[in-house]
């Protein structure tokens, strides 16, 4: 297993993985993280449009943090005029850390395609999971787990206006863990 881990040094880069509007890319069988504990960390951030982008059997992990602009997955389309994230496949990894461990989220239109399956999604100060005005997004068979929520409630999963959406065989393990 490849390992990527480092830190950054200022707010503009401070992602170890970007996905800038490229098309069809895929990690195996790697280990990434972001050894910062600073505001704004991220593991992987997809933006521009980023589409088709797959992490099979990948570990993504960052530090835990209170600060509400950290994940370890963040993919929304910051600027006007790109596709909003499209196709983004998360299989048999796990996602440790972060204020949220996966933020996904469409702009002006919706995002399509989310895939989360099989995964095991450790640590989130709180949200596990975000997903928040999706098509076709699906997450099934993974098992959400977080350390004890120290502001009284945390999210394992929280969905938005998703339309055909599919949400099945998980687990949300946690003391004061709502969905």
């Amino acid at each position: 297993k490849v390992t990527l881990a480092t830190g950054y040094t200022n707010s503009n880069e401070n992602y170890i993985v970007r996905i800038h509007g490229a098309r069809r890319v895929a990690f195996k069988h790697m280990r990434i993280q972001n050894i910062s504990t600073n505001s704004y960390s991220r593991v992987v951030l997809l933006d521009f449009g980023a589409h088709v982008v797959d992490f099979d059997h990948c570990s993504l992990i960052s530090g835990p943090t209170a600060s509400s602009a950290t994940s370890v997955i963040y993919a929304y389309n910051s600027q006007n005029g790109y596709h909003e994230p499209d196709s983004l496949t998360l299989a048999n990894c796990i996602i440790s850390g972060g204020y949220y461990s996966l933020y996904h989220r469409g702009r002006n239109a919706r995002a399509t395609g989310l895939k989360v399956d099989s995964c095991r999604i450790f640590q989130s100060y709180y949200m596990g999971a975000h997903i928040y005005y999706e098509q076709n997004a699906s997450f099934t068979n993974n098992l959400v787990r977080f350390r004890a929520a120290p502001h009284g409630s945390a999210y394992g999963l929280y969905i938005y206006d998703i339309h055909e959406g599919k949400v099945t065989g998980n687990q949300l393990l946690g003391n004061k863990v709502r969905y």
